[in-house]
């Protein structure tokens, strides 16, 4: 009964060493990882998975309007001889140039040194405007506002005194950029004065309730990179507005100069346009 009562009293005890040596050697369970950890999102998405912007196509410029006093036209005939015009390519180069219009190319980084001869003139920015032109597109930069009918005088393939009416409406130059067949980086550009309301929607375009007018016979067209300038402007002095080189070129309302020791005046003025291609994405 002795050994009885012993063993039973050591079985208990025996138990509790096991128990214990057993809990030594086991760690407590740790809590599961959150699935995301030391995961990469790299490992997840495969590479070029993701969308991507397309750059815009399109054929970036800067359209320059100048203007000079008109008593100081003659500083204008300083820029000519720095321009080419064999890039260009005339509709009818008669009936552009018996109009009064005359354009050149000028090379890349000309710019600082035909507005240096602007300034000498008294010449003043009048406006910057920037175009975006995707391929095939056109964009009417205005220059005047017609709040009533008129007839313009002009050359014509018909007619070297032809006169077609217009307005009211915005006077301007349509600008084309499109791009070259197999060729890339650069644009070809077509340009022409145009008269008609605003608008360029097809429908809207039929509801007009007089068309625009276009003087298809000054068109001109010329290939252009990033860097390249185009100068338009008038080959002889302009009087009036009843011409359309008239129109184009001349302000005989004045513009106000601030010319060198004089005080600010306004004075009869002749316009310049430069436009200048920045960037071309076709």
């Amino acid at each position: 009964m002795v050994g009885c009562t012993a063993m039973g009293k050591a079985f208990p005890v025996l138990s509790l060493c096991i128990m214990a040596v057993q809990m030594a050697g086991c760690k407590p369970d740790e809590p599961p990882k959150p699935i995301w950890e030391d995961v990469k999102l790299t490992d997840i998405a495969p590479a070029g998975s993701g969308p991507r912007l397309k750059p815009l196509e399109t054929a970036d410029f800067e359209l320059y309007i100048c203007e000079t006093p008109l008593e100081n036209f003659s500083h204008l005939n300083k820029i000519w001889p720095m321009l080419d015009a064999r890039p260009l390519l005339f509709r009818n180069f008669a009936v552009f140039g018996g109009n009064n219009y005359a354009a050149g190319v000028a090379r890349a980084g000309m710019l600082d040194e035909i507005t240096h001869l602007l300034t000498q003139a008294g010449g003043r920015q009048m406006a910057r405007t920037a175009l975006l032109l995707p391929s095939a597109q056109a964009q009417v930069v205005q220059i005047t506002s017609l709040d009533r009918k008129r007839d313009i005088y002009h050359a014509s393939s018909q007619s070297n005194a032809d006169s077609t009416t217009i307005g009211p409406g915005i006077f301007g130059l349509r600008i084309t950029a499109a791009r070259p067949l197999g060729i890339n980086g650069a644009a070809d550009v077509m340009v022409y004065p145009v008269c008609g309301t605003p608008g360029t929607g097809l429908i809207e375009s039929q509801l007009r309730p007089d068309p625009e007018v276009r003087f298809m016979d000054l068109a001109f067209r010329l290939r252009m990179s990033p860097g390249d300038m185009l100068v338009l402007g008038p080959r002889e002095q302009v009087q009036d507005q009843k011409t359309l080189g008239g129109l184009t070129f001349g302000n005989p309302a004045g513009t106000v100069f601030l010319l060198e020791g004089e005080r600010p005046q306004r004075l009869p003025a002749v316009r310049l346009f430069i436009l200048v291609c920045r960037r071309v994405n076709y």
